[in-house]
């Protein structure tokens, strides 16, 4: 299975999510960011440099190639036990929770977050991150 870079056409839907301060479904963005990953019905998020990490995780026994060297996540689509896509997700990431998994019809929704002030008193501005809906295996 080949991890591919990250896609810049789903980065888009998040950035976008968190600009309007929204709320839609993974599904929702999958297919509007047009990657075509086909049918799927789990996305786990797997901070993986090797393929071992991953089969033992998705419980897969898969020849991986192109995974990250840095502090990427790589994101695993799977259908049926499956794995359909992989791609990695680098800063900033839009994941779901270690050790567990999200699907089409999670939620994601976009949360606004205060930084804490540095030292010197200087108060970084609000940001908004988008947050998937995940639950346990």
């Amino acid at each position: 299975m080949t991890v591919r870079d990250e896609s810049t056409a789903l980065q888009a839907e998040f950035t976008h999510l968190e600009e309007e301060h929204g709320t839609s479904t993974l599904g929702a963005l999958v297919a509007d960011s047009g990657i075509g990953i086909g049918e799927w019905d789990r996305m786990y998020s797997i901070y993986a440099t090797t393929g071992n990490i991953l089969n033992q995780r998705l419980g897969t026994d898969l020849r991986w190639s192109g995974l990250p060297f840095d502090d990427s996540d790589v994101q695993v689509f799977m259908n049926k036990g499956k794995v359909v896509y992989a791609f990695l997700d680098r800063t900033p990431r839009h994941n779901v929770e270690n050790l567990k998994y999200a699907t089409p019809q999670s939620v994601v929704q976009a949360r606004k977050f205060t930084p804490k002030p540095w030292d010197g008193g200087y108060q970084p501005p609000d940001y908004w991150r988008a947050e998937i809906e995940s639950f346990a295996p």
